[in-house]
């Protein structure tokens, strides 16, 4: 597949392998940061240089102790800081002085104290200017490199000398959880070779240490623990770089509930959360969300087989009929298609299986194979070379997991190169000897059928994603609209519907033919101004759910049913808005159509995010939608598309014709092109909703709205 270049980040290598570790507020003892910071490096059999630093020893167990940072000898690559928040800032000027590279500050006292803190934060960052020293933390618990034994921070685990490496690497915003990750993990035999405690990221971040971590040939998978990160689009670009080399990025995203979301002009606003922008980010490049500590332990345990499926057909063997029937209903809840074998596979397992057996997939071979394991091993094999067949999920009974038995297993899964995954039939015991073999042959083993068809499904996802991959800015390649100039916005920052919609006329972007009047311009009218059935909406940037006041009158057939509809409707607005400024009335062709939303929020850390939906007043309700960000390509539109569930409305649900689906998709791609040149300038998009014609008649924007940045800006700033 093709590559990505790698992304230019800090060089953190002699962070993680350095040379020489000073601990500075080292101290004798137990109970104090700096002892356990001492101690970690020591019970866990450090191979550098150890100084520990502390003006009020000349000693600390049987280590020579410096009294400044200036005295110690080199090289010395990392310094440990457990001293007083207040004392950080001069420590770290000394530390640059002294050619330290780096520095891991388990101080607390900045920024995460608020107003109390902010002195001192200033007074941090600007010694780190200074310094040149790149810093993690403050306020972090530390990071490790569990391969050369350089474990530099403080707590019980990093006294854990039982701790071993593996091919992960873990970046966690929250030290104390991160770690309790790391515990649960090695419980479960999965190593990692570095985890980093990222505190609160005043310099170093989890994008730096994520992009790191990608690059390393003993990293095979990178996990995160994620709160929130500064800048998104980095973060989709290393996605992609991550998905270039094969490696999975597990991330753990916390913090995405709505509470706070602030109230906007538009639908956009409202269906499009905070977190919504994390998850289409995920949906793409290398991501793979979890939930759960146990969502990582499979997904590592998956990855570990080195297997990737060429598609999502899923093949379940077992012994047992209920066993079957529990994975056939997890491969439908994950995306995982259930695998028909070919005929000639088919009748193959006829000749020796039981009559009795179910050869329908899921197989149930039935418990006669536990008396010759031959039997259960051919039809193994038979399964899992059928073209037919992308994986094999399985449900092991011990009688079947001995010795030679899995040496088998692991050949058939080598031979076919098709990942086998197995739900272990009896409570998991890490000191089975069974358990230690799956994982020594790369069989992937999981507690229950739900968790190994989880993993499946992530192989099968990640695998999808390699193979469709484009880079972003080829995928995205389009002329630019040549709409330069935005039209003029109220004092609000809003560009009202009739403005917006002869710009985005403009962009290629097609509104139902209408025409704005005056009260007067419409009462002194002749004739209709268009063929009817014609709608008749307020136009006022002050009301921006027209139907709530009266502001939408639809299916007008007569001059004199126009001129009655704009009395009543001018008369409902001075009652249930009065105080709205009125830009006057537009008539419009009543055209008919599938309703679409079609929906842009600008986010300062992620850029345009494009949404499509089913349309209409409904929209919040439903909340039927798809989302990309801007900009992107037409066959990325017709993806969004058939992701709704309302898609079949386009292609002709009950005999209804064709919509036409090339001109929406045209016209999302258009949108998202409009988005994108003008992100310094729009906050929102609201085309809402889009008439979406018969085949080969087109897609018309009948509402639309804008909203530049400065509305936003002072929306978030009421809050």
């Amino acid at each position: 597949m093709p590559n990505t270049s790698p992304s230019i980040g800090p060089d953190l290598f002699r962070l993680f392998n350095p040379r020489g570790i000073a601990v500075i507020g080292a101290s004798p003892g137990k109970g104090r940061i700096g002892a356990q910071a001492l101690a970690a490096l020591r019970v866990n059999g450090y191979a550098g240089a150890i100084y520990p630093v502390n003006s009020k020893y000349e000693s600390v167990e049987d280590l020579v102790c410096y009294h400044s940072v200036g005295d110690l000898p080199q090289p010395c690559d990392v310094a440990i800081i457990c001293i007083g928040g207040s004392h950080v800032p001069a420590t770290l000027l000394a530390c640059g002085k002294a050619g330290i590279s780096f520095a891991v500050v388990l101080s607390a006292g900045f920024n995460e104290i608020g107003a109390k803190g902010a002195q001192a934060q200033a007074e941090l960052e600007a010694a780190i200017r200074v310094s040149g020293v790149r810093v993690v933390g403050p306020n972090c618990q530390g990071i490790m490199n569990l391969r050369n034994r350089a474990l530099c921070g403080f707590g019980a685990i990093f006294l854990n000398n039982a701790l071993r490496p593996g091919e992960l690497a873990l970046v966690s915003q929250s030290g104390g959880f991160g770690y309790g990750v790391l515990g649960h993990a090695q419980y479960a035999g999965i190593g990692f070779n570095y985890v980093v405690s990222t505190g609160n990221e005043t310099d170093l971040g989890t994008l730096d240490f994520l992009e790191y971590f990608i690059e390393q040939d003993d990293i095979k998978i990178v996990a995160t623990y994620l709160e929130g990160i500064r800048d998104g689009q980095r973060l989709r670009r290393l996605g992609e770089r991550a998905l270039a080399l094969g490696k999975p990025i597990l991330v753990w995203k916390v913090g995405n509930s709505d509470r706070g979301r602030q109230a906007a002009a538009s639908h956009t606003a409202n269906v499009t959360s905070d977190y919504q922008f994390y998850r289409t980010a995920f949906a793409t490049g290398a991501f793979i969300e979890i939930h759960e500590v146990e969502d990582l332990i499979d997904i590592a345990r998956a990855f570990g087989s080195r297997k990737l499926p060429a598609g999502n057909r899923a093949a379940i063997i077992t012994v047992s009929g209920g066993a079957g029937v529990l994975f056939a209903d997890c491969c439908e809840q994950s995306g995982l298609a259930l695998s028909t074998l070919t005929p000639a596979s088919d009748a193959a397992l006829r000749e020796f299986l039981p009559e009795y057996a179910t050869l329908d997939n899921p197989f149930d071979l039935t418990a006669q194979v536990l008396n010759d394991a031959s039997h259960f091993n051919r039809a193994v094999r038979i399964v899992a070379e059928d073209p037919n067949v992308d994986l094999i999920l399985m449900r092991a009974a011990q009688t079947l997991a001995k010795g030679e038995q899995l040496d088998i297993l692991a050949k058939i899964q080598a031979s076919s190169g098709k990942p086998i995954l197995v739900a272990w039939g009896a409570p998991p015991d890490r000191n089975n000897q069974e358990i230690l073999s799956l994982e020594r042959l790369h069989i992937s083993w999981h507690a229950t059928p739900g968790r190994a068809t989880f993993a499946a499904a992530a192989l099968a996802k990640f695998a999808q994603r390699q193979r469709q991959y484009r880079p972003a800015e080829v995928a995205a390649a389009r002329p630019a609209t040549a709409v330069n100039t935005l039209p003029a916005a109220n004092a609000q920052g809003v560009i009202n519907e009739y403005a917006a919609k002869r710009f985005f006329d403009q962009a290629g972007i097609t509104p139902v033919p209408e025409i704005l009047l005056s009260p007067k311009e419409l009462a002194s009218l002749d004739a209709l101004p268009f063929k009817g059935p014609l709608v008749l909406k307020i136009s006022s940037p002050d009301i921006h759910h027209k139907t709530e006041v009266g502001g939408v009158v639809l299916d007008i057939n007569s001059l004199d049913q126009l001129k009655e509809s704009a009395s009543n409707m001018l008369a409902a607005i001075r009652r249930l808005a009065p105080q709205a400024h009125l830009d006057g009335l537009l008539v419009q062709r009543q055209l008919k159509g599938v309703e679409v939303i079609i929906g842009v929020r600008n986010d300062p850390c992620f850029g345009p995010l494009v949404m499509v939906g089913l349309g209409g007043v409904f929209v919040e309700l439903i909340r039927d939608v798809s989302y990309r960000f801007a900009p992107f390509d037409l066959q990325q539109a017709r993806s969004m598309l058939q992701e709704l569930k309302s898609y079949p409305l386009l292609t002709g649900y009950r005999g209804q014709p064709h919509a036409d689906i090339a001109a929406l998709a045209e016209m999302l791609v258009r949108v998202a092109q409009v988005a994108h040149e003008h992100r310094d300038q729009i906050a929102e998009i609201d085309i809402n909703p889009v008439l979406v014609s018969h085949e080969g008649d087109g897609a018309y924007v009948a509402d639309a709205l804008i909203v530049l940045q400065n509305q936003l800006e002072g929306e978030h700033a009421k809050h």
